[in-house]
């Protein structure tokens, strides 16, 4: 491996994890998922967009631009994410507590 992707890869990976740590407190119903969900999760989907990118043949010295576009598409990636792990576990843990109160009250 090239010292100039070995250099982007730790970019990307140091900006997605700043990206997801801030989408974490920025975000509703963080209580609802652990520390490091989020920013793992935009690490890993950006470091995949990274690798397909090269893969691609696109050039290893990422522009200006395509910093900017790889960093909006995991922003949106983990808003997303999130938005949908945060409704299917608040829907979660409503159906186990109607289930836990129907429980008690058949006592």
């Amino acid at each position: 491996m090239d010292t100039t992707q070995l250099i982007d890869l730790v970019i990307v990976f140091a900006s997605a994890l700043v990206v997801g740590t801030i989408l974490r407190y920025v975000l509703p119903g963080r209580i609802k998922h652990g520390l490091m969900l989020v920013p793992a999760f935009a690490i890993v989907f950006a470091l995949l967009v990274w690798e397909i990118s090269v893969w691609a043949g696109l050039p290893a010295e990422f522009g200006q631009l395509a910093w900017l576009i790889l960093l909006v598409i995991t922003a949106g990636a983990t808003v997303a994410f999130t938005l949908i792990l945060v409704r299917r576990r608040t829907e979660s843990d409503e159906r186990m507590l109607a289930t836990a109160l129907a429980g008690i009250r058949s006592l």
